[in-house]
């Protein structure tokens, strides 16, 4: 098939005001005699780079859309319905894109098919970007990894954003349990060299708050046992780390 896509020009990229705006900062800066402070000219430059970074992902993802009168899913026959731009959250911050929804003839559900090619979390987050906020939360309270991520300079959620991002994974992990179960332990291996292996089961009591479905009230936090489980090898005499630890309501089990 003949490819009637034509090449960019070398100096396409020169023609990016972000990097027309890098390109003159630096160069006004080496002509100044007396040169301001420092951390004040790495904070500039990181920004003036995460805008080019901006430009570009926006360019990219926004490849990843699909612009026609109707499409077919699985069958079924699906109608634009809107077409405008809207927000993603990326790694290197805010992007702003086009982007059309389909939806079924008559009622819900409706679609986008860029983020379903292109792997948006929760009709928002960029693949990179939820998979750092989800280590961030994993590691320190959504209000601790909003100051690190303003202290980094790169992308700026929300303490709600990332209050809301680990609760909607784990619906949909939820959801598909014993599947995703599965999944991992499929992909679990033991190595050659291991010798013992210690499997280690307790209880714990967590708080657990209950939120009203029609007033989205939250009442007062309960204390409920939950089970964990740790599994060990051991490689002629030296203890490995955990390889899997699973804590799930009791009544779950492992």
């Amino acid at each position: 098939m003949k490819n009637n896509a034509s090449p960019l020009p070398d100096d396409s990229l020169s023609m990016s005001p972000s990097i027309k705006e890098l390109q003159n900062y630096v160069k006004v800066f080496q002509e100044k005699k007396q040169k301001p402070d420092f951390a004040d000219v790495e904070a500039q430059l990181h920004n003036m780079v995460m805008n080019i970074e901006k430009e570009a992902l926006e360019s990219c993802l926004s490849e990843y859309d699909v612009d026609v009168p109707a499409i077919s899913v699985d069958g079924e026959i699906y109608n634009k319905v809107v077409r405008c731009e809207t927000d993603y959250q990326s790694s290197a911050g805010i992007l702003r894109v086009t982007r059309s929804l389909y939806r079924l003839k008559g009622g819900l559900p409706t679609i986008c098919p860029l983020e379903m090619k292109a792997g948006v979390v929760e009709g928002r987050w960029t693949p990179r970007a939820a998979r750092q906020g989800i280590w961030a939360v994993a590691h320190m309270t959504p209000q601790e990894s909003e100051d690190l991520f303003k202290e980094i300079g790169n992308m700026e959620p929300s303490k709600s954003s990332l209050d809301r991002l680990p609760k909607k994974i784990g619906a949909l992990w939820e959801a598909s349990f014993i599947e995703h179960q599965a999944m991992i332990r499929f992909d679990e291996e033991i190595p050659a060299e291991a010798v013992t292996v210690a499997i280690c089961l307790d209880g714990v009591m967590v708080p657990m708050s209950k939120v009203d479905s029609v007033t989205d009230e939250v009442s007062e936090a309960q204390y409920k046992e939950a089970s964990c489980g740790t599994i060990s090898l051991t490689y002629k005499g030296v203890v490995d780390m955990p390889k899997n630890v699973v804590v799930l309501p009791a009544n779950k089990g492992i």
